[in-house]
């Protein structure tokens, strides 16, 4: 599979680009900056915290490296169905069990999952900075292939590194990527785009975008750090059904997963509610699919990159795409 590869501690321009075209301006705003080769956008309160901190940026860049190079999770197990193994080489997961056999030759997870979400995180141990105190933890990484028809071209590479930063308290969330389709200035426009769509709606935010870049050889997106499924939130798709969340764990409608082999039984009360949320959730991702419609902006995956909440009963919108994709990294001619 080809990749793409880049030394960040040897490559000062997102700091120096920072450093250019930041203002003094002390309002809470979003800035958006652009030249032919490198697009930069982020919000005042978040400049803030990498003025602060001389050499912050810095750092971070070196500890998202060592993480990168470093990671080495434990086995990730997708309920009794796989048990998968991290491939070092390939940079992605092996299923080496599958239900109660083990597996003579592994093979690609994202080959069987590719049709749900693809890509499952497994936090690894965290890299700590003693200087600035600065942490960041991998949560993973997605290196995804997709192909033509026929199987025998590949038209687009997934190539990204997700961490949690947290400096002085306070937690990002940080996707890297070589190979995109959503690259992070874009990204942070269209989170920017879908809040301004969604405003009226009481029952749904967008995450908070604090940075975002991109150039043609990478993308950084940073957001607000959300405790999403510690908290109930899941990807609105498997309610519908059921699935696997980020981190592996089974989750899906009740009235469906009670039919599981190993399930309880619904009582009829349960039944009803299930029943009522389901049409309630609906009708609220209705309103929300309409009020992206009405925006003039045609906004992508709204099934798998919102997430719904059975208790709060409201929803978090995040990895904000819109159409037509935009890349960086390997795509196919066809597709630039």
């Amino acid at each position: 599979m080809t990749t793409l590869s880049l030394n960040l501690d040897t490559q000062p321009f997102i700091q120096e680009a920072i450093k250019q075209i930041m203002p003094q301006s002390t309002e809470h705003v979003s800035t958006f900056f652009e030249t032919p080769n490198r697009k930069l956008a982020y919000n005042d309160q978040f400049r803030r915290m990498l003025k602060e901190q001389r050499g912050l940026i810095k750092t971070a860049l070196r500890l998202i490296k060592e993480a990168e190079d470093a990671y080495n999770p434990e086995n990730l197990t997708l309920k009794d169905k796989y048990e998968c193994k991290w491939n070092h080489e390939s940079y992605d997961w092996d299923i080496i069990r599958e239900e109660d056999k083990l597996l003579d030759t592994p093979r690609k997870l994202w080959d069987a999952m590719k049709e749900t979400r693809g890509a499952y995180l497994k936090p690894d141990k965290p890299h700590i900075d003693r200087a600035t105190e600065l942490e960041v933890q991998l949560l993973g990484k997605s290196h995804r292939t997709w192909w033509d028809d026929e199987a025998t071209t590949i038209r687009r590479l997934d190539i990204v590194s997700y961490a949690r930063l947290t400096y002085k308290g306070t937690s990002f969330f940080v996707k890297k990527s070589t190979a995109t389709h959503n690259p992070g200035y874009i990204e942070f426009h269209n989170t920017i785009l879908a809040r301004e769509a969604l405003a009226r709606l009481p029952y749904v935010r967008t995450i908070e975008p604090q940075f975002g870049y991109q150039d043609k050889g990478q993308s950084w997106f940073v957001s607000s750090w959300e405790n999403l499924e510690s908290t109930g939130f899941k990807p609105y798709i498997w309610h519908l059904g059921s699935g696997f969340d980020d981190y592996g764990e089974l989750y899906g409608d009740p009235r469906v997963l009670s039919c599981l082999a190993d399930a309880k039984e619904l009582n009829p009360e349960e039944e009803e509610r299930a029943d009522n949320n389901y049409k309630e959730m609906n009708e609220k991702f209705w309103e929300i699919e309409a009020a992206l419609e009405a925006s003039g902006t045609q906004f992508g995956d709204l099934d798998d990159n919102i997430f719904y909440n059975r208790e709060t009963k409201t929803f978090i919108y995040l990895d904000v795409t819109r159409k037509p994709a935009v890349t960086i990294g390997y795509t196919h001619p066809t597709l630039r």
